[in-house]
């Protein structure tokens, strides 16, 4: 286990796309990457060690062959540009074979990282002078793996000698053709970040989150599309992801990086479904207005029914009506008869849960007559039956008589009358143009009478449709 705040390590190839960090004392990160070319070259050919170094501290570093420490001389050279930290070997020689190695140290501490060079012999090239050059330094790099440093222009190695011209074609900086772009998402919705790039040698590409270097595991994978996009996807993405993303991109001639902004917001939690306030029991006269009322909370796709004795309430059989805002259900019964004493529930529905909250209503019916439910005017097609409903209160009940004009109704083979508790009704079979009129109800106890009226319209048939055109 390394106690130091730096580590060094190989360079990763282009499969591998996750850094090494490590804290410092300070708590801060440290990062350091390391690669070397190949370890194997021809004599008296140009060789370059190369690491490259992100760290919040400023570090040392010294290069050494064999324990003996390399300074700058006609056959090496060490150059710092940036990040990148380089040691050059001119003219690769046999004598120049052994292990080298670099040390980083800083005040948080110091580690090291060696590579062995084997020189193997070119009998075929000739020998001239003390400098020499591949036979095709232009040639393209094709292999990340071995990612292989060209031979610098003007590299100063201590000497007066002129520049060599050198073919750049192969030699691109990495550059981003398409950034990524601000994100916000929900909790466990997947999140997608794309960059397209560009660079000779290919660029290496590293993720990290608020600086930190980010590793691939089951929730952070990367890959490279067939249209050359690098993805890094965030699978289940959790609060603890929000951040600024960094994707940098590295090879010999430089860095670049882009930023992005990725916010998870967590999803709102809908309460469970709750009474606050439930159904109270009410008392009311024969002929009032009565409101049942109870207070929730509870999701969005909370359901409600009223019912009366067990029985779901219809609005349109029992004048009444019912309203909820998301929070106050409401059941309206006007001009309530005793007849509508009874038990009312008010019944809530959600995904998961089902609530009920009930009050007793009790109606004292009138002494004298009262119709609490009048004759309502009635329009029927010629041929059909109409009929006329009613309610009255009364203690005792009233005894109630119909009436067409001045003529008193009884019942016959066209003629019905019922009654149902308080509920009086008159049922006229196959109307016709003279069963036009007023329609009378009267209703009588010993304190009292009363009376309601209603028009009859009878229309005429509708001609039917031929189906022949």
């Amino acid at each position: 286990m390394n106690p130091f705040g730096i580590k060094v390590e190989p360079f990763p190839t282009q499969k591998d796309l996750s850094l090494k960090g490590f804290a410092n004392r300070d708590g801060r990160r440290t990062i350091l990457e390391l690669f070397f070319s190949k370890n194997v070259v021809t004599s008296f050919t140009p060789h370059k060690y190369i690491f490259y170094i992100a760290s919040t501290l400023i570090c040392l570093f010294t290069w050494r062959r064999d324990n003996i420490k390399i300074q700058n001389s006609l056959n090496y050279g060490i150059k710092v540009e940036g990040e990148r930290y380089s040691l050059f070997i001119k003219c690769a020689k046999p004598s120049d074979a052994g292990t080298y190695c670099v040390t980083a140290a800083n005040e948080a501490g110091k580690t090291s990282s060696s590579a062995t060079l084997s020189i193997k012999p070119e009998p075929m090239q000739e020998l001239q002078g003390t400098i020499c050059v591949p036979r095709d330094i232009s040639s393209p790099i094709t292999s990340d793996e071995e990612y292989l440093s060209p031979m610098e222009e003007g590299m100063d190695f201590g000497s007066p000698e002129p520049r060599k011209i050198i073919d750049t074609r192969f030699k691109e900086p990495p550059a981003f053709q398409v950034t990524m772009n601000d994100q916000e998402v929900i909790e466990g919705q997947q999140v997608t970040m794309s960059v397209r790039i560009s660079g000779q040698p290919k660029p290496m590409l590293y993720w990290l989150r608020d600086r930190m270097t980010i590793k691939t595991d089951l929730r952070h994978t990367v890959r490279e599309t067939e249209d050359g996009t690098f993805e890094m996807t965030i699978n289940s993405p959790q609060k603890l992801d929000t951040g600024v993303y960094t994707c940098k991109i590295i090879n010999e001639y430089g860095t670049k990086q882009c930023e992005c902004k990725l916010e998870v917001k967590v999803p709102p939690v809908e309460p469970g479904l709750a009474i606050i306030r439930p159904v109270k029991d009410i008392t009311a006269d024969a002929g009032e207005t009565v409101m049942f009322e109870c207070h929730v909370i509870g999701p969005l796709d909370t359901d409600v029914d009223w019912l009366a004795d067990g029985k779901l309430i219809q609005p349109a059989l029992l004048n009444c009506k019912m309203h909820f805002d998301g929070k106050r259900c409401r059941l309206l019964l006007n001009s309530v008869h005793e007849d509508d004493s009874g038990m009312y529930t008010c019944k809530l529905t959600s995904a998961k849960e089902e609530l009920t909250s009930s009050g007793q209503l009790k109606v004292i019916p009138s002494i004298e007559p009262l119709f609490t439910r009048k004759l309502d005017v009635l329009e029927v097609i010629e041929g059909r039956n109409a009929r006329f409903d009613c309610k009255v209160s009364g203690t005792p009940p009233p005894r109630v008589s119909w009436g067409h004009f001045d003529h008193t109704l009884v019942e016959s083979d066209d003629v019905r009358i019922l009654q149902e508790g308080g509920r009086h009704s008159l049922i006229i079979s196959h109307v016709t143009n003279e069963d036009e009129g007023f329609y009378t109800v009267i209703a009588r106890n010993p304190h009292g009478d009363a009376e309601s009226s209603a028009e009859l319209y009878v229309q005429e048939p509708r001609p039917a449709i031929s189906s022949q055109m």
